[in-house]
């Protein structure tokens, strides 16, 4: 294999990576040569993926910064806010009461939506910004990490999908 043909499959191999450029072997005459055609497909997914990775490590800092400066407390559930979603259908975003360090009380509504309004009065756990105690969020997975584990999983598919179109 000569150098010339290596260095048109390592160009392709570096278009097609980047997210635009089909490669297709023809046997136009006894020497085989490589055509190139373009596809807006691969790109726009690879931008997708750019834009939700940037988003998502926006989200993931976020979140680790509020776990480095926050407070593991215990907060109780005093009442539950009425959420309507496009569909009319009916959730219940609880109202949480906690103390912070100096005993002054905070309420808050947890992002996480509930099914029933049977757990007024039950203790959940909490965390709080040490420097700004009226930002908190209830302490479970689900609560903390869903949003930047959305973002990244939507990057992921994005960009599997840049290689797949």
């Amino acid at each position: 294999m000569k150098r010339s043909q290596i260095l048109k499959y390592v160009v392709a191999l570096v278009l097609l990576l980047f997210g635009g450029v089909r490669v297709f072997q023809v046997l136009i005459s006894p020497k085989e040569s490589a055509v190139y055609s373009f596809s807006w497909e691969p790109v726009a997914f690879f931008s997708l993926f750019i834009v939700f990775s940037i988003i998502a490590s926006g989200y993931i800092k976020r979140t680790v910064d509020f776990l480095k400066g926050s407070i593991r407390s215990v907060g109780i559930i005093s009442g539950f806010l009425e959420v309507k979603d496009i569909d009319n259908q009916v959730g219940y975003k609880p109202i949480v009461t906690y103390k912070d360090m100096d005993g002054q009380e905070h309420k808050f509504h947890s992002s996480v939506l509930k099914d029933n309004k049977k757990e007024i009065g039950r203790e959940v756990p909490i965390r709080y910004k040490m420097h700004e105690p009226s930002a908190a969020e209830v302490d479970s997975f689900l609560a903390i990490w869903a949003i930047p584990i959305f973002f990244i999983l939507v990057a992921f598919l994005s960009l599997v999908f840049s290689f797949i179109s």
